[in-house]
């Protein structure tokens, strides 16, 4: 079974640029350009990771990600919250978002891909990946 990835992001460019590399390693991705589209895709499709902008349209990233993590259906999927903004909030404010692991933008793509894998590992496939 494929491992789904719900990609919401602010940026189209960001967000497409992200997605083709997932899908490149294997990943089906589920994109969404505001907080709103993401909820309702996460709730439709329970994909097995959530990666969520910090400034989404409609709703935020943090709102988004504090939803999931109260629901008791979706609060198992991990969730890495990326954004310039958190760079930039006290630390207070960013250890109280309950989100899995997270990353400042602009952010290495090698480093977002390790965190992906760890929370979200491929399965093995027959004769090696």
């Amino acid at each position: 079974m494929p491992i789904r990835i719900l990609y919401a992001d602010s940026d189209p460019d960001t967000l497409l640029l992200v997605s083709k590399k997932l899908a490149k390693r294997g990943y089906v991705v589920i994109s969404a350009g505001e907080g709103k589209q993401a909820l309702e895709l996460i709730r439709k499709e329970k994909p097995e990771l959530i990666i969520l902008d910090y400034f989404l349209p409609t709703m935020k990233g943090d709102e988004v990600c504090r939803l999931v993590k109260a629901d008791a259906e979706l609060k198992r999927i991990p969730v890495i919250l990326l954004s310039a903004s958190t760079a930039m909030l006290p630390p207070e404010v960013c250890e109280a978002i309950p989100c899995d692991d997270r990353m400042n933008k602009p952010f290495d793509m090698s480093i977002l891909l390790e965190k992906v894998t760890r929370l979200a590992p491929l399965p093995e496939q027959p004769g090696g990946r």
